[in-house]
């Protein structure tokens, strides 16, 4: 997928008159794309590190509510 800043975009709902403006980051596991203007991969690393933990026990819950094995989801991820 696309990896770096992508700039601002309008995604439309339901309601054709409501439009929503966003402008992301998109950073995966590797081949990630950093500024050169800043150093932003030291602390998105560094968040992405503290969340891990977090994220593996979520999604183990999740998988045990809905009727699946602990892994379900940790083993594709």
């Amino acid at each position: 997928g696309q990896r770096g800043w992508v700039p601002g975009e309008t995604a439309q709902g339901a309601d054709e008159s409501q439009k929503d403006m966003k402008e992301f980051y998109h950073i995966g596991k590797t081949d990630n794309l950093w500024p050169e203007s800043m150093d932003l991969q030291s602390p998105i690393e560094a968040l992405v590190t503290k969340l891990n933990p977090l994220s593996e026990v979520l999604q183990q819950t999740f998988a045990l509510a809905i009727g699946e094995k602990e892994d379900f989801f940790t083993e594709t991820t």
